[in-house]
């Protein structure tokens, strides 16, 4: 499931963005709170087909609970109005949109066994409702509808609520749970992915000749461990640095992102400007090998103009950079849109270092 054009309405602070042009490898940069992660949440959202797991881990991702005091102790319930845009007051108002005319999904919400304004395309390729615990609202449903084609490329992955389905990638700003990280190292032990993997992380340190991940005495977590040449014994990942962790937090989303998406979010963290060329040199050939589309923020003008280059050098794929920002026109109210740079105008831009972040 590649995509040529997204449109995300109603979603988050994206009242109605339109991006008319998406490539192979997709750069978004803006200013804090401008959208750049939640257009990663609506690609998760629309990769997954609306999986009920999905949603519950970008909230999570985003801890947007309501606390809620009771007499024995405080619980955390999740709140159904901070996955809506909130320029809408009543969050049974409008429908969430995200995709294009050939891969699309729908959701919104349900209250009382009522409709709200449902204005859809009437093509359904699959729908479904679950309930979500909201204290607030204890009687409604979340409905999610997605068209034929979008049924059809993700029929063997989603679309079942007892079945997690994480058919992509996604690599958020969180700190890195080493159980979880581990338990993507085993899945891909002694297979051709583990050279793979093992072959990206010499990018950052050629010496390095293994990679383990081992339990401590006392532990249940297992720390990453390697071998590098002519030393004998085994080095914590860590004494090496914040960049060898994220790449191999990279490397290690590359199964789960076959034939799908790969989002990467603050694709600097960690990362040494100085070895960004060859990281982005690295995620446009995986993307190449694995036909995988990739979409990553950053903060970074280091990170714009390594990306800049790569995506000039290579001619076999397209890369291109949208930014996120507050219109100026009048009539938009200051809403957020998107601003497409291809490579060429990208390229041109950088070398007159005129600012695109």
């Amino acid at each position: 499931m590649h995509l040529e054009s997204l449109k995300i309405k109603n979603f988050r602070i994206l009242e109605d963005v339109t991006i008319e042009k998406l490539g192979h490898v997709n750069l978004i940069v803006g200013k804090n709170n401008s959208g750049k992660s939640t257009v990663l949440e609506a690609l998760a959202l629309l990769a997954s087909g609306f999986n009920p797991e999905v949603m519950l881990f970008i909230s999570n991702n985003r801890n947007v609970y309501r606390h809620l005091n009771t007499k024995d102790t405080e619980s955390k319930v999740f709140s159904i109005e901070n996955i809506i845009s909130k320029s809408n007051e009543n969050p049974f108002l409008n429908w969430t949109y995200i995709g294009n005319q050939s891969h699309y999904l729908t959701f919104g919400y349900v209250k009382n066994g009522k409709n709200n304004n449902l204005d859809i395309d009437r093509e359904r390729g699959y729908s479904f409702t679950y309930f979500i615990d909201d204290r607030n609202f204890m009687n409604f449903e979340v409905k999610a509808m997605s068209n034929r084609a979008l049924f059809m490329d993700m029929s063997e992955n989603s679309h079942h609520m007892k079945k997690k389905a994480f058919n992509f990638g996604y690599i958020t700003t969180n700190n890195i749970d080493l159980n979880l990280f581990a338990s993507s190292w085993d899945k891909i032990a002694l297979t051709d992915d583990e050279n793979l993997v093992l072959e990206m992380l010499k990018l950052i340190d050629s010496d390095i000749t293994n990679l383990a991940f081992l339990s401590l005495v006392d532990s249940e977590t297992r720390i990453p461990f390697v071998r590098l040449k002519n030393i004998e014994t085994r080095i914590p990942l860590h004494q090496m640095g914040d960049g060898i962790f994220r790449l191999l937090q990279i490397i290690l989303e590359i199964p789960k992102s076959k034939n799908s998406i790969l989002l990467i979010d603050e694709f600097e963290n960690g990362l040494h400007y100085s070895v960004q060329p060859k990281v982005w040199e690295l995620i446009f050939e995986l993307a190449h090998r694995f036909n995988i589309q990739v979409f990553a923020t950053t903060h970074s003008w280091d990170c714009i103009e390594s990306f800049s280059q790569v995506a000039k050098d290579r001619t076999d794929m397209e890369g291109v950079l949208f930014r996120m920002g507050h219109s100026v026109r009048k009539s938009d109210k200051g809403k957020l849109i998107a601003t497409v740079f291809d490579e060429d105008d990208l390229y041109n831009l950088t070398k007159m270092n005129i600012e695109v972040r």
